[in-house]
């Protein structure tokens, strides 16, 4: 069992009189470690990066919201600037962000000193246990296998311990003298774990948890997009995209987006009338949609707050309004994930033998190969979505038999 001790706030005041943290770890150590994070790999491997949502988003994301916290302290303490350079506060945001473990300590704003609440901490020797997970024997599909692989997968535990005022890492089974001890960080992908922690896992971890991973994709604006909709838009959004859509992680914030995207007057005009006659469309009360005189220009815009959720960001169509106007917003999602998928400089074909060849000769450099395993991975995840938004989109554009098409009761007439 090891103990990172959480002092009171008056020891750790006194203590820290002319101590510094960095103090504990050497310089030579510290950007050692922190050369395996994307944060601060040189040119030549992010290159390999190039097309990839690590290097184009989220990388950016997490310079940005360190320079954000850093201009907000030297705002309150304007010596700050002279003292710390924003690349030392770089490496030790990154150093909490990467040795940091997410516990339950106490909440030192609140006057109830039982009250804990979740701080992400740097604890001695815990900082030091390594991640390990063992690899998946079959691939990770529903969330109940996801819950059920950690659970079992990880063999220690950290919690806040209130009598002994000590943050505690215990093992949850015998451990052999002499093995690592390590905790599970989680089911994660290989891009958030380069970022945050310097590290990959082996290229098969990348093909058994493909279904619990998401793509980005974004729908920007259309060029002549009318103003009766335009005033609940400002701007385009990038969706979380499942590789493998289920009932707990569907696409549906993207398809209601993309619906809202391509409506037109008609659209939403003609469902508001279907509403008025059938509420339960929308899962409202008989009654609740009143009729309005309206002149068209007028009424597409307030139709359509009444027919989707204007109100949400991005606005939102939860239900089709019409089958044409499905076609066109599944057809706008595949557009787009195919124009995202063409960003990609090379294809998983080429990644698998570039690491059949590295396996064999060993001679990429770690970041290389960490960068190959990264982008690989991510173009599987937008492959598997880029199936489901083609074969979407071609079973919506697929005529129906003419046997069923003009059955009795079928009053879609092969649309």
């Amino acid at each position: 069992m090891l103990k990172g001790c959480v002092p009171a706030v008056s020891a750790i005041h006194s203590y820290l009189q002319g101590w510094r943290f960095d103090t504990l770890l050497r310089t030579e150590y510290v950007d050692a470690a922190l050369s395996y994070i994307p944060l601060f790999w040189d040119d030549e491997s992010l290159h390999e990066l190039n097309g990839t949502d690590l290097l184009n988003v989220h990388v950016l994301d997490v310079h940005a919201a360190i320079e954000t916290e850093y201009h907000k302290l030297v705002y309150l303490v304007s010596s700050i600037e002279k003292s710390v350079p924003i690349i030392e506060f770089k490496k030790w945001a990154m150093v909490v962000m990467s040795r940091g473990e997410t516990v339950e300590l106490p909440d030192l704003k609140s006057d109830n000193k039982s009250r804990t609440s979740a701080q992400l901490a740097i604890m001695p020797l815990i900082d030091l246990v390594d991640h390990h997970l063992p690899m998946p024997e079959m691939p990770l599909f529903a969330d109940s296998d996801l819950a059920k692989f950690q659970e079992l997968g990880s063999h220690t535990n950290i919690t806040y311990d209130h009598d002994s005022a000590a943050v505690v890492l215990k093992a949850r089974e015998q451990i052999p003298a002499m093995t690592a001890v390590t905790v599970g960080y989680g089911v994660r992908s290989n891009a958030d774990y380069l970022l945050y922690h310097g590290f990959v896992m082996p290229p098969k971890w990348s093909d058994l948890t493909l279904c619990t991973q998401y793509t980005m994709v974004e729908m920007p604006l259309p060029e002549d997009f009318p103003a009766w909709k335009s005033r609940f838009l400002a701007h385009a959004y990038r969706f979380a995209l499942p590789a493998c859509p289920s009932r707990r992680s569907t696409p549906h914030v993207a398809v209601g987006a993309a619906r809202f995207l391509v409506a037109t007057e008609a659209d939403v005009v003609d469902f508001e009338v279907k509403l008025q006659k059938d509420p339960s469309l929308l899962g409202l009360e008989p009654g609740s949609v009143e009729k309005e005189e309206k002149f068209l220009h007028h009424a597409a815009q307030e139709a359509v707050s009444v027919v989707c959720d204007t109100k949400a960001q991005p606005p939102v169509c939860r239900v089709p309004l019409s089958v044409e106007s499905e076609r066109a917003a599944w057809a706008i999602i595949k557009q787009h994930t195919l124009a995202r998928a063409a960003q990609h400089k090379s294809a998983i074909a080429e990644d698998d033998e570039l690491l059949r060849h590295d396996d064999a000769k060993n001679g990429f450099t770690i970041n290389k190969r960490h960068a190959i395993i990264v982008r690989r991975e991510e173009k599987q995840v937008l492959r598997s979505w880029c199936n489901i938004a083609v074969r979407m989109d071609t079973f919506l554009n697929t005529p129906l038999p003419k046997h069923y098409a003009h059955a009795p009761g079928n009053t879609y007439n092969n649309q």
